[in-house]
């Protein structure tokens, strides 16, 4: 597992890799796409196209086998990538259940989804 650094001074929370599905749901399209990192702050991930900054979404992810957390969320940055957008999220309203389970799964790393990383 690797602690992503760059930018933890502007960060509340340290971000891990989450290399993971992601439900978005946005204007009525729900999307699946797989996340890039993921804190008890927020989320990243890969997307095809530019999403504007301040639109809020919301997100569907899961945090351990059988425990799937849907929360709204805001994007905060979009930046170009080789292979798409670089999309970073907010969690706007988190429950404290989620934030727990998040927080686990970044001090425990992959061990919660090793069935569930892309084939």
């Amino acid at each position: 597992m690797r602690m992503n650094t760059k930018n933890s001074k502007q960060r509340r929370y340290p971000r891990v890799s989450f290399p993971y599905s992601i439900g978005l749901l946005a204007e009525g399209k729900y999307l699946i796409r797989y996340g890039h990192e993921l804190g008890e702050g927020g989320v990243s991930m890969i997307f095809p196209m530019v999403l504007p900054v301040a639109k809020k979404i919301v997100v569907t992810l899961s945090l351990e086998s059988g425990h799937y957390a849907c929360l709204l969320s805001e994007v905060r940055s979009c930046s170009t990538r080789s292979n798409g957008y670089l999309i970073g999220l907010q969690f706007l309203d988190i429950s404290f259940e989620n934030k727990k389970k998040i927080r686990q799964y970044v001090s425990n790393g992959y061990r919660f989804h090793t069935s569930l990383l892309p084939k």
